[in-house]
This record gives C-alpha cells, structure tokens and sequence, in this order.
C-alpha cells in the first residue's frame, strides 16, 4: 500500500490506480481506469427480479464534474439472450435512479463488446454514459458535469481497459445489425 500512496503523490495516478484498484476482479472481466484524481470506492447492491445486483463504483469530483467507473455481476437468472435489453434497462435504470430525462442513446462498439452510449438530463446538470456488457458484467463509465459540455469524456472513457487474466477469454458479445 506504501508504493501505491508513494505512486499517488508523485502524481502516476496509473500506477496508484493498478497497485489499488484492481476493480473488476470478480465480474467477467478485470479493468482499470486512470482518474483525474484519487477515486473513492463505494460497493452496493441493487435489487432485481433475479436477485440483489452487486456493484462496485470508484468515483471522483474535480472541478465540479464527477467521474465514475462502476462493474455489476447480474444474478445467475438474468437473461442476457438480448444484450440490447439489458443495455436499454440500464439507460432507464441510471435516468431512474438521478430522476432524469434521457436526452440521447446510441448503441456502440466498445473493444468489440455491444455498449450504449448516452446522455441524461440530471437535477442540477448532466451525464454522460458509457455503459458495455461483457458476459453477466455490467461495466459503466459515467462523467456528471453542471453543463452539457462533456470534452474531458473521450480522454476518461479512452483511459477505460480491459486487462486480460491469463488462461481467461474475452469473447466479444455479437453486435446486432
């Protein structure tokens, strides 16, 4: 812990983020993603039809704009035969749980798993979603800002990895037309 806090003040957020975050390590997946600062951990479940939905959120506010990462194991009954219907109950889900209106969603790529990308009109601003499943994984990167302007969401959501575990496959979920 000693080197990750010695990373952390030298300002190699990476490396602090890696030596402390290994945050995805129980889903279909382990990730990473690089903060604009030191990221708080906060763990949760939500529940649902098929059971509580365990979720693991690291998140930071800089200058009035928060960014988040967050992964979710869904339940062993959840159906993932429609990725897509898992993806839209997760943009219904965050407009829900922010009491917001949902301005924009666009299906997409993500390192060749099937995403969403979407806006939502919050209470005192906006945010902005990338939302992608591997597997029963939820993984989400959200950025909330008191304006529409989201010019630092490239740089964050880009920073987002994925980190192949030896002997563990990926297999993209198939994009439909």
């Amino acid at each position: 812990m000693n080197e990750a806090f010695a990373a952390y003040n030298a300002g190699d957020f990476a490396k602090a983020f890696q030596l402390i975050f290994p945050f995805a390590e129980r889903g279909d997946a382990k990730a990473q993603s690089q903060f604009p600062g030191y990221p708080a951990e906060k763990r949760f479940a939500v529940p649902t039809r098929f059971g509580p939905l365990v979720t693991t959120t690291y998140s930071v506010t800089v200058n009035h704009r928060a960014y988040s990462a967050m992964c979710a194991t869904y339940p062993a009954g959840a159906d993932f035969s429609n990725p897509r219907v898992n993806l839209n109950g997760s943009v219904n889900g965050a407009a829900r749980a922010t009491q917001g209106t949902v301005l924009t969603s666009n299906y997409v790529n993500f390192e060749g798993y099937q995403g969403v990308d979407f806006v939502v009109q919050i209470k005192g601003g906006y945010s902005r979603n990338l939302n992608f499943l591997i597997g029963r994984t939820l993984y989400a990167i959200e950025m909330i800002s008191p304006s529409n302007d989201f010019s630092d969401f490239g740089r964050f959501a880009s920073s987002f990895q994925l980190m192949r575990s030896p002997g563990r496959a990926l297999v993209p979920a198939a994009l439909d037309p």
